[in-house]
């Protein structure tokens, strides 16, 4: 059985100011939480617990941007491309997720496992140019571990339209020339050692930049998930820069 509850909360999702002397008008963000208990009998349910803002302003295109937080929560719920759940809903994914469950437990009757799916998503920064969703999430379908992992969603809100990582740069090359610095640095690779060599996961060994980029208010987040250049074992790699070294190159601030 689902439970959906709204807290409310007040929160800056973007400024309408067109001078610095008009006043910051604040959008209204609503905490969806959504907890769910499928109707089983067994010790070993689902355990389901999932809250993500969404957007009320009438002052944002709130439709645009709940649609773009939405999606990419049902892609996590699906661990699916998010092509592949385009028109699914959140609660029809979590429907999903316990249904296939209940066809595990038919066809492995005697399996002690049982699926988790936890995400909390939050807003990260807010601005005139920028709203940045983080979504933690930790799911567990089976197998010897489960899967933890952070998403960060960076939307204009002026036309609720999610951003490309390489949209938030004026030069993507220069950045991602500093970015492999200081993942050599944190990593403590040599300028000399190939990154294959050293252990990690980059296509003819050419450093890239994470499928994750999160901005907060002072900080921007460079963070690989696990198993995105690295063995499970290695855990997630996360690099913070100070918007001070970077904001030149930003398109965002």
């Amino acid at each position: 059985m689902k439970k959906i509850l709204l807290a409310i909360g007040l929160s800056a999702i973007i400024s309408s100011c067109a001078t610095d002397e008009k006043e910051t008008e604040k959008a209204m963000v609503k905490d969806v939480r959504i907890e769910s208990n499928a109707d089983c009998d067994g010790i070993n349910c689902p355990e389901i617990s999932i809250s993500y803002p969404k957007i009320t302003s009438e002052k944002v295109p709130s439709e645009k941007i709940n649609a773009v937080i939405e999606h990419r929560v049902v892609a996590i719920i699906n661990s699916s491309p998010e092509e592949d759940t385009e028109n699914l809903s959140v609660n029809k994914a979590i429907d999903q997720f316990n249904e296939e469950f209940e066809q595990l437990r038919k066809d492995f009757p005697d399996s002690k496992a049982g699926y988790e799916a936890h995400i909390k998503g939050q807003v990260h920064h807010q601005s005139e140019k920028l709203l940045s969703i983080k979504l933690d999430s930790y799911m567990y379908t089976g197998g010897a571990h489960g899967y933890t992992a952070i998403n960060y969603l960076n939307i204009d809100p002026k036309t609720g339209k999610l951003l490309e990582n390489s949209e938030l740069f004026k030069d993507v090359s220069k950045f991602t020339q500093q970015a492999e610095k200081l993942f050599r640095q944190k990593e403590k690779i040599s300028d000399t050692t190939n990154l294959s060599n050293a252990g990690y996961w980059f296509e003819n060994d050419k450093f890239v930049l994470p499928n994750n980029i999160g901005i907060t208010d002072k900080n921007l987040v460079l963070f690989y998930n696990p198993y995105e250049v690295a063995p499970y074992s290695e855990g997630p790699i996360e690099i913070s820069i100070p918007l001070e070294k970077v904001k030149d190159n930003l398109t965002i601030l």
